[in-house]
Parts: structure tokens; C-alpha cells; sequence
């Protein structure tokens, strides 16, 4: 390359004309298409020739007799540089580059001559690719099998930790971070396995949260990671958002929660407190027999109303209680649900109802705390007894997921149903709300769905209120199936 001459064409930016001029050559060249010799090389500025005007400009050099062109053109200007390809410009450099890069670059364009179109077209689908991934809104960059860096856009430019990509490109990405073990192991797992690895990470210099995703990449038909590519994006805000909210939500919950304490509880103090009155008015004088009995009726009434306040309490406490910890391991569905019937074989409440269990054979494990599911389908079980029509039956039934029911042959569901006249499409979006019950005033709490919905969820399962089969409601609790070495060990 020695004996090639460089010409510059003078516009915009001599300085870094001028530094790429002696990265390439050792001197500036001539200054204008009129002094431009043939077989030389040509570095045409994105401003040469005018504002802009540069791809028309290095056109002409090569019209001129020019071998080959240069172009330069900051990355940000993806359709300048797209323009210099078509005008004939074996490459495009960046004025942010090393002179190591643009004496590279320099040298090839001299070897190759005048761009063929079909590679100039290449070359400017790369840029284009390269502004695509520099108007991303994240920091992005990949690195192949030899831990080389590939790929660095913007936003890994940007910021108080930022390099330029020129300082990168080609470099090991540990001689660029830092050699961490603990990075290098994550690549090399990633290179290995082919499974991509996301999570959040706090920034160390900065109050920051950012997610990070390391995804495998395929290049060829080895079907083998060949590189890794790595994305990072600043989630603070989006972070602080959602607290925001949950707070929110958190103190309506708080509201509502305490509206239907102060609902629930109204109604049993005012019988109370109505026969305290008439205890103490009777008890001012004189009692005849007719006296002392409404005197103990109004003493047992009294005690019949305080239990009911101890039992809204009690299931308030079991509601805040559906998050604390539990014991939890393999369990056998069927047995649990057989377990929640034995314990009702007693109870007035489905004594003059048929309860039918039927369960599938064969049926993996779940990983449950056993008695917080007994609780979960007593309260479904009894709930389906209240809805149930006179004499009427109660099926429950334990299987795996169905597809028809949007579950999975990897979870069981075990399903309480029963031949009432079913949920009113109005409230089946609050049937699991805390307190909403549909039962009359003082025959029911509204807390044995919500309690056994948070324990359910508590679990990773879900519980979906479902239409019969023949009739009436039925309630699936969707369970996941224990993995295979927790079910074994």
C-alpha cells in the first residue's frame, strides 16, 4: 500500500481526515478531485463537497480515475453511509475509529479495487443491521466461542462504563470487563448447554437495577452455540413503577379488607349489644319465670353472636396466614381428597347429600403441604353442599390436566362439582374475592374461597371456577406435578 497515493477530499472534518490520512498513508493526499491520480485511494468526508454531499462526491472521485473509495460517516447516519455504498465506496469508516481499524480498513479497499454492486449491497445491509441494533433501547453485544467480541452497539458506547466499539471489537470480552470466574462460567454453561440465562442484577457504581438476558445464538448447520448474545436494559423505573402499584394495590386490599371486617362484624355486635340492653332493662327489677327465660335467651344469643365474631376473626387470621410458611412435600392427590371426605363423613351440613370420589390410576406426586390442601377442598367440598340442590350429589374428581381445560398433562387437577344451579355470569369475576359471599347475612363469611385461593396459588397451582359438566359448578384446583427428583428423593 506504499506505493499507492492517498487523495483526501477536502470537506468537513479535516482532522480526522487528516488522522486517517496518516493511519493509512503517512501524509494527506491531494485535496480535490482535480489533483486525484489515477489508482489512488480516495477518503471522501460525509460532508465533502457540501453539507451532506459526500456519497455524490466520492462518485466522482471514482469517475475521476480513482482506484478505490473511502468513505466516513459516523454510525448514527445509517442512510449516509447506506449512500456511500451505492455511490461505489469499497467501505465506510467511523471518525471514532483506531487508526489500526482504518489502516484495515484502508488496505482492503486498496486490494479490492472498485466494490462489486452485490458486495456493496452486502456491506450496506451490514450497516443498516448495525444502525438497527444501535436504535435499540438496550445495551447489547455478543461475543463468539473464543470469548471475541462480535458485536457492540450504542448503547454499550454509552453511559460511565461505556467503551467505544472500536476499542472492543475483536477483543477478548474479559480483557474489556475484567475476568471474572463467575462470568466465565456463565458463558461457557451458556456455550455448553444452549440455554439462555436471565436475571436481574443492582448496579454497583450507580442506584440501578438492570435486566440482563444471555441468549445462545446458531450460525451454520453444526446446530452448536456458536456465539452468545447479550442483552441488558435499565429497569429502575419500570421496577419502581410496579412497587408503586403493589403498594397501591396493596393498601386498597388493606381498604377493602377492613370495610368487610367492619361489615361482618356489624351485624352480630348490634344483635349483642340490642340484648345487653334488654339484659340489663329485665334485670332492673323484680324476675318472674316468662323473665328468666327471655333472660336466658337473650344470654344464649349473646354467646351464639360473640362466636360468630371469633369465627369471622378466625378466618381473617387464616386469610393473612395463605403466604406464611409451610411444610411441603411429595404428597398422593387421591389420598388428600379422600382424606378431606373422611374428615366430613360427620358433618349436618352434606349429610343428606351422595358424594362420589372418582380418580384416575396411576397418578404422579405433587408437592404439597398435605394439610393446607385438606383445607382447600373442605372449603370447596362445603361450599359445593351449600349450592348443591335438596338430596342432590357432590363428585369429586382427581386426574390429569386436559387440554380441553386448559391444563397440561404435567399438572393434576383435582375438581369439586356440583348439580346447583351454578355461578351467575355477573359475579363469577368476585367469587374469589375476600367477604363477597351470596349466602344470607350471618351464614357465611366470604373468606373459605379467598382462603382457598391463596392457598393454591401459595402452591403454583391455580384454582378456575369452571361450568359442570352436566350442571351446576365445579372448581379445579390445578396443581404442577413434583419433578421427578423431588418426587424420588
Amino acid at each position: 500500500m506504499g506505493s499507492q497515493q492517498l487523495a483526501g477530499v477536502a470537506g468537513i472534518g479535516p482532522a480526522a481526515l487528516e488522522r486517517a490520512a496518516r493511519a493509512v498513508a503517512g501524509r494527506l493526499g491531494v485535496p480535490c478531485l482535480e489533483a486525484i491520480a489515477p489508482g489512488a485511494l480516495v477518503l471522501v468526508d460525509v460532508d465533502a463537497g457540501g453539507p451532506g454531499n459526500g456519497p455524490a462526491t466520492l462518485r466522482a472521485a471514482l469517475d475521476a480515475g480513482a482506484a478505490a473509495a473511502l468513505g466516513m460517516a459516523p454510525t448514527t447516519l445509517a442512510d449516509v453511509r447506506v449512500a456511500f455504498f451505492h455511490a461505489g465506496a469499497a467501505d465506510v469508516a467511523s471518525p471514532s475509529e483506531s487508526d489500526e481499524e482504518l489502516t484495515i480498513r484502508a488496505g482492503r479497499a486498496l486490494d479490492g479495487g472498485r466494490a462489486p454492486s452485490r458486495r456493496a449491497d452486502e456491506i450496506g445491509e451490514r450497516v443498516l443491521f448495525q444502525a438497527v441494533l444501535d436504535a435499540l433501547p438496550v445495551s447489547l453485544h455478543a461475543i463468539d466461542r473464543d470469548a471475541r467480541v462480535v458485536v457492540w452497539n450504542r448503547g454499550r458506547e454509552d453511559g460511565p462504563l461505556g467503551r467505544p466499539r472500536g476499542e472492543v471489537l475483536g477483543q477478548s470480552l474479559y480483557s474489556v470487563t475484567g475476568d471474572d470466574d463467575t462470568l466465565r462460567h456463565e458463558y461457557e454453561g451458556i456455550f455448553r448447554d444452549g440455554r439462555p440465562r436471565v436475571y436481574e442484577v443492582e448496579g454497583q457504581s450507580l442506584p440501578r437495577t438492570y435486566r440482563v438476558e444471555r441468549l445462545p445464538m446458531r450460525l451454520g448447520s453444526s446446530g452448536g452455540v456458536t456465539h452468545v448474545i447479550t442483552f441488558a436494559q435499565d429497569v429502575t423505573e419500570q421496577r419502581a413503577m410496579e412497587r408503586s402499584i403493589a403498594q397501591t394495590e396493596k393498601l386498597a386490599a388493606a381498604g377493602r379488607l377492613a370495610a368487610g371486617v367492619a361489615h361482618e362484624i356489624r351485624n352480630p355486635l348490634a344483635t349483642i349489644a340490642g340484648c345487653a340492653e334488654a339484659l340489663r332493662a329485665r334485670l332492673s327489677g323484680p324476675l318472674d319465670a316468662t323473665d328468666r327465660e327471655e333472660v336466658r335467651a337473650d344470654a344464649e344469643v349473646i354467646e351464639q353472636e360473640a362466636y360468630r365474631c371469633a369465627g369471622i376473626l378466625e378466618g381473617l387470621l387464616d386469610f393473612s396466614r395463605v403466604r406464611g410458611a409451610s411444610v411441603r412435600r411429595p404428597c398422593d392427590l387421591e389420598s388428600i381428597a379422600r382424606r378431606a371426605l373422611f374428615v366430613l363423613r360427620h358433618n349436618p351440613r352434606v349429610a343428606k347429600l351422595a358424594i362420589a370420589i372418582e380418580a384416575e390410576p396411576g397418578l404422579p406426586q405433587v408437592q404439597a403441604d398435605e394439610d393446607q390442601l385438606v383445607q382447600v377442598l373442605l372449603a370447596l367440598v362445603l361450599n359445593a353442599a351449600d349450592a348443591a340442590s335438596a338430596g342432590g350429589t357432590i363428585t369429586l374428581r382427581v386426574g390429569r390436566g386436559q387440554e380441553a381445560d386448559g391444563t397440561g398433562p404435567d399438572e393434576l387437577v383435582a375438581s369439586v362439582e356440583d348439580d346447583g344451579p351454578g355461578v351467575p355470569p355477573e359475579i363469577r369475576e368476585r367469587i374469589f374475592e375476600p367477604f363477597f359471599t351470596t349466602k344470607p347475612p350471618g351464614q357465611g363469611t366470604g373468606l373459605g374461597l379467598s382462603v382457598a385461593y391463596g392457598l393454591v396459588r401459595s402452591h403454583g397451582g391455580r384454582l378456575v371456577l369452571q361450568p359442570g359438566r352436566a350442571a351446576g359448578a365445579r372448581f379445579d384446583v390445578v396443581l404442577p406435578c413434583a419433578r421427578p427428583e423431588v418426587a424420588t428423593r
